[in-house]
């Protein structure tokens, strides 16, 4: 973090290993963009997705601004992680 205090992956990972609310909201407050949506989709759609790590990914755009593209990748790895409940409520919302 010291290295580079701008690093969403760091960040979340901090997150991921303390667990406490102060870490995820670091995390939180670092994305400061326009469309927040597209850099969690591209740390948990795409980064930890590639590292085949469903779990990480469903936990970082459970952080994400709620919209119908972030809603379907949510129902996708409910899927992968044989979630069929919410699977289905997160597909509903992206339609």
């Amino acid at each position: 973090m010291e290295l580079d205090p701008l690093n969403h992956f760091a960040r979340f990972e901090n997150y991921l290993k303390c667990g406490d609310t102060q870490a995820l909201a670091e995390f939180k407050d670092g994305i400061r963009n326009g469309m927040p949506e597209q850099t969690y989709l591209e740390l948990g759609g795409t980064w930890y997705h590639q590292m085949n790590l469903p779990d990480r990914s469903l936990k970082i755009l459970e952080q994400s601004p709620e919209t119908p593209v972030v809603c379907y990748w949510k129902a996708f790895l409910n899927d992968i992680l044989h979630m069929e409940v919410e699977k289905n409520n997160q597909f509903t919302k992206s339609t």
